[in-house]
């Protein structure tokens, strides 16, 4: 996953991907854009934008889709453009395993989960100029037991 700022002389621009298998998906527009992955087979599932006008004005519409992921679902989560860091969709990321407490920036990427437990590859990462995780994740994902 990674969000960054490219400068080339005058021209700033953003750019924001998910990378599966090797193959990247581009995010088009301002705002977050999250990709589900099933976390048994691996498979990517759904790909979907939701632009900073939603995020401020109608964050039930990621809400409610957050809420109809199956369970054990993986999230990998990119920012574009001015992040909306604060509001009711922040919820999400807690809901996703985010700690309660974090502060977002500019530039956000976030690995999460969706099921009855948290796994400890749970990870977000915000800064005002780039975000990058490199992850490989186990699949399927099964809760660890303890020795």
């Amino acid at each position: 996953l990674q969000s960054y700022n490219p400068r080339f002389f005058h021209i700033k621009d953003d750019f924001a991907y998910a990378e599966i298998n090797g193959k990247k998906i581009y995010q088009p527009d301002d705002g977050i854009q999250l990709t589900v992955i099933d976390g048994h087979y691996g498979k990517v599932v759904d790909s979907k934008g939701f632009r900073n006008s939603i995020l401020l004005g109608i964050p039930a519409q990621i809400e409610n889709y957050v809420a109809n992921l199956k369970d054990d679902s993986i999230v990998m989560m990119t920012s574009k453009g001015h992040l909306v860091s604060r509001g009711p969709w922040t919820k999400i990321l807690e809901r996703l395993g985010a700690d309660r407490n974090v502060k977002l920036k500019d530039k956000m990427v976030f690995v999460g989960f969706k099921g009855s437990f948290r796994p400890d590859w749970v990870k977000l990462v915000t800064d005002d100029e780039a975000a990058k995780i490199h992850q490989v994740l186990p699949i399927p994902v099964v809760k660890k037991m303890k020795l």
